[in-house]
C-alpha cells in the first residue's frame, strides 16, 4: 500500500463505508418506525459509522486488524438488512415520509449543503493538497495534528497487530483514543489512498455532528429560530479578535490580509494578544479527529437520552441505543465520554426530581438565575484566590 492508493481501492473503500452507512439507517428505520424520518436518518448514519468503527475492532481481537476481520464485520451487519427485509413495509413507509419530512426542515436543509460545502472546501485544502512539484500541502491548523493522526492510520493498517502499537515506539500499546483513527485505517486497508481514507469518513462526521446539535436544540427548544440561533452560536464562535486587525490606528500590528495569509494570525487565538477562544471549526473539528468523531456520537446519545428519560410518550426504547452509542465513546473520544457521563448525572437528578418532588413544591430556577450564581461564585473564587485567603492544598 501507498498513501496514493487505486481508483478500485478508493471505490472498494466507499462502498464499504456505504455499507456501514446504510446499515446503521435501516436499523434505526426498522426500531423506531414512528419517529420523523429525517432524525431517523441522521441518528442512522451516525449508529452506521460507530458499526464501521467498532465492528473490525471486536474481530480484531481474535484474527488482528485484517481483511479477514473487516469482511467478518461485514457479515455481522447483515442480519440488519434481513430484519429490514422482514420489516420493508414499514421501513418503506419511513423512507416514503422522508421528502416531507426534509420539506418541513427546509431552512435546516439549506443550511446544512451549504456548511458541507465548505466543510469540504477546507478538508480539500488542508489535508495532503499535491503540488505540481509532488509536494503535499496542509493548512495552518492541520499541520501538526495531521501529522499524528497520519501516523495513527497508516500504522494500524499496516502492522495488523491488535491492540495497535505506537508506530514511533514499538512494542508500546497506543494509549490515544484510536478508533477516531482506525475508521479511516478500514478504508486504506482496503487500497484507497490515504487522502481518500482521510478525508472521506470526515465529510459524514461533520454532517452528523452538525444534524445532531440542531436535533438536540430542537427538543430541547421547540423552535426553529432558537435551534437556528445554537447553530450559530456553536459552529461560529469567536470573539472581538477581528478587532486587531482593523484599519483603526497608524500603528497597527496586523493587516486585514494577515486573517488570510499570516502564520497564527487569526482573530480567535491571537496569542500574543491573549485571545484564545478558538473557534471549533478550524481549531477542534478539522485538525482534532478524536473531537470530530467524539461529537458525532455524542450529541445522538444526548438526543437519545434526552427523549428516553423526558419525552411526552414512553420512549424507553430509547435506552438501549443511547447506551450504545455511550459505550462506544471512551476510545473514540475520552473527553464526550465524560460529558456524556456528567450531562446523564445531572439529568438523572432531574428525573428524580420530576417524579418526586410534587408540583406544589418545586422550586422554579431560571438559566438567568443560575449563570448569575456561577459568575458570582467564580468571581468570589477569584477574589479570595488573589487576597491570598485560598491556599494552593485548598
Amino acid at each position: 500500500m501507498t498513501i496514493y492508493g487505486t481508483i478500485t481501492g478508493d471505490i472498494l473503500a466507499a462502498a464499504y463505508f456505504l455499507f456501514f452507512q446504510l446499515s446503521g439507517i435501516l436499523l434505526v428505520f426498522t426500531i423506531y418506525t414512528k419517529e420523523n424520518p429525517l432524525i431517523k436518518l441522521l441518528v442512522g448514519s451516525a449508529a452506521g459509522s460507530l458499526m464501521l468503527t467498532w465492528l473490525p475492532i471486536l474481530f480484531s481481537f481474535f484474527f488482528d486488524f485484517t481483511l479477514f476481520s473487516h469482511i467478518l464485520a461485514a457479515l455481522a451487519a447483515l442480519p440488519v438488512y434481513i430484519a429490514a427485509l422482514r420489516r420493508r413495509e414499514s421501513v418503506r413507509a419511513g423512507f416514503s415520509q422522508l421528502p416531507g419530512s426534509i420539506k418541513q426542515h427546509g431552512l435546516f436543509i439549506i443550511l446544512l449543503i451549504f456548511v458541507t460545502a465548505i466543510w469540504c472546501y477546507l478538508l480539500h485544502t488542508h489535508t495532503l493538497l499535491p503540488h505540481d512539484d509532488g509536494s503535499l500541502w496542509a493548512g495552518q491548523c492541520t499541520y501538526g495534528d495531521m501529522n499524528m493522526h497520519l501516523g495513527f492510520i497508516t500504522s494500524i493498517a499496516t502492522q495488523h497487530t491488535f491492540p495497535p502499537e505506537y508506530s514511533i515506539m514499538p512494542g508500546m500499546k497506543l494509549s490515544y483514543p484510536f478508533l477516531s483513527d482506525s475508521i479511516s485505517s478500514s478504508l486504506y486497508l482496503l487500497g484507497s489512498s490515504l487522502r481518500f481514507a482521510y478525508i472521506f469518513p470526515m465529510v459524514f462526521a461533520m454532517i452528523q455532528v452538525f444534524g445532531s446539535v440542531y436535533l438536540f436544540a430542537r427538543s430541547l427548544f421547540g423552535s426553529l429560530s432558537k435551534s437556528m440561533l445554537t447553530l450559530l452560536l456553536f459552529f461560529l464562535n469567536g470573539g472581538l479578535g477581528f478587532a486587531y486587525f482593523m484599519n483603526w490606528a497608524r500603528d497597527q500590528r496586523y493587516a486585514f490580509s494577515d486573517i488570510f495569509t499570516g502564520f497564527y494570525l487569526t482573530p480567535t487565538n491571537l496569542v500574543n494578544e491573549n485571545i484564545r477562544w478558538v473557534n471549533i471549526i478550524a481549531d477542534m473539528l478539522l485538525p482534532q479527529r478524536a473531537t470530530l468523531f467524539g461529537y458525532a456520537a455524542l450529541f445522538p446519545t444526548l438526543w437519545l437520552l434526552y427523549h428516553a428519560a423526558f419525552g411526552k410518550e414512553d420512549r424507553r426504547k430509547y435506552f438501549p441505543l443511547a447506551g450504545l452509542f455511550a459505550a462506544s465513546l471512551p476510545m473514540i473520544h475520552t473527553h464526550s465520554f465524560l460529558s456524556a457521563g456528567i450531562v446523564s448525572a445531572v439529568w438523572l437528578l432531574l428525573w428524580l426530581r420530576n417524579r418526586v418532588v410534587p408540583e406544589s413544591r418545586k422550586v422554579r430556577v431560571t438559566g438567568a438565575a443560575v449563570l448569575g450564581a456561577f459568575l458570582t461564585i467564580m468571581c468570589l473564587l477569584q477574589y479570595l484566590n488573589r487576597s491570598g485567603r485560598i491556599t494552593a492544598g485548598g
